[in-house]
């Protein structure tokens, strides 16, 4: 297997571009292909990853990237024509059909909701602009009894750009290729809500120089802001680890692994990067909506008198928590109500969100598709 740092990204554009779903073993169920279970975890246990399939994301470039509103304009009005036409028209009528001018206006009212409110509120609850309202993001509906929320559903664009050019000041850099770049960056409806720093320990670099590298980059670009991304991973074959705030030398990422064998890391894969789950699981366009819509959450910090500070951070799940809620919610959706449940992490592996998560969950009903 080429083990290049190339060839790992290569792999995951590949994933993430595909059409048909990929298979990962040779053990079929149905029309798709059921991974085996090869973590912590014991084999014949409900799967969390049943029916997840990777890829569906559009390839684009640094040069579809506005650097200074921070989004893919081009991805924005796709999104925003495909599944709200009436009401970009109600929007359009105000600047007398001068298409260019309301196309900046809107996007310098989104970028303006963005600073303000993070991409997270956005995604979730919308912009308003000159009276009217749009959706920025769309979720899976509980079930299909209204084909429009579904075809809406659908309508989300996701999309990748490599080797990312994110700075301000990218087109004073002249030829320097990799002046200012990331290995990859994710978008949701042309939004950025993921970005990534590949390693490769057969080439003498490994996940913890990626994290160095986080750390180094200039905390003033717009796309770094907090709040702006979601999250940032750091990746090499065998790692992953995460943060939801680059704060130069203070950055904290935390392990992003699935354990191996009640240890630390994750299992070999035979067929793949030990961390092939990143991409054919976690970013799967399924999970990452789900991610946006039920997972991820902005808390303001208190001090020990309870008194808010002012200060917010993003809680965003470990792979444990995020596997146990999904594993949790998906036999309980088999088993129906009155069964017991046991979660049990690790000292400070974050128990409690775990169970949070899954009660607000089970709160909302469990309804099949």
């Amino acid at each position: 297997m080429d083990t290049s740092e190339r060839n790992l990204e290569d792999l995951i554009e590949q994933a993430l571009l595909a059409v048909e779903p990929i298979q990962t073993t040779k053990a079929s169920t149905g029309s798709r292909t059921r991974e085996k279970s090869t973590s912590y975890h014991t084999q014949n246990t409900v799967t969390a990853w049943e029916g997840i399939t990777p890829g569906g994301y559009r390839k684009r470039t640094s040069a579809d990237y506005d650097e200074h509103l921070c989004l893919i304009a081009e991805d924005v009005f796709t999104f925003l024509y495909t599944t709200q036409p009436q009401e970009w028209e109600r929007f359009l009528a105000q600047f007398q059909g001068q298409s260019d001018e309301a196309r900046a206006r809107f996007l310098q009212r989104l970028n303006s909701e963005v600073r303000q409110r993070g991409t997270l509120d956005v995604l979730r609850r919308g912009v308003k602009a000159n009276g009217c309202h749009f959706e920025l993001a769309y979720f899976k509906p509980a079930n299909k009894l209204n084909p429009e929320l579904d075809t809406l559903y659908k309508g989300n664009i996701f999309s990748v750009v490599r080797q990312f050019r994110y700075s301000v000041n990218r087109h004073a850099e002249g030829k320097k290729q990799n002046s200012s770049s990331i290995d990859l960056a994710l978008f949701l409806n042309g939004l950025p809500i993921f970005t990534a720093e590949l390693k490769n320990d057969f080439k003498a670099q490994t996940v913890e120089d990626a994290i160095e590298q986080y750390k180094k980059r200039d905390s003033k670009e717009p796309i770094f802001a907090y709040g702006r991304c979601l999250a940032h991973f750091a990746v090499d074959p065998n790692y992953v680890y995460m943060t939801t705030h680059l704060q130069g030398e203070n950055t904290r990422f935390l392990p992003f692994n699935q354990g191996n064998n009640g240890g630390s890391g994750n299992p070999p894969n035979w067929k793949s990067f030990a961390t092939a789950y990143l991409w054919e699981r976690i970013w799967a366009p399924e999970v990452v909506l789900d991610l946006v819509h039920r997972f991820i959450q902005e808390v303001e910090e208190v001090d020990d008198k309870g008194r808010k500070t002012g200060k917010k951070y993003l809680i965003f799940p470990r792979y444990h928590q995020l596997e146990t809620v999904r594993r949790l919610i998906a036999h309980a959706r088999l088993s129906h109500a009155g069964q017991h449940y046991l979660i049990q992490h690790s000292a400070g592996s974050g128990k409690s969100n775990t169970i949070a998560w899954t009660a607000h969950q089970l709160s909302k009903g469990l309804k099949k598709n």
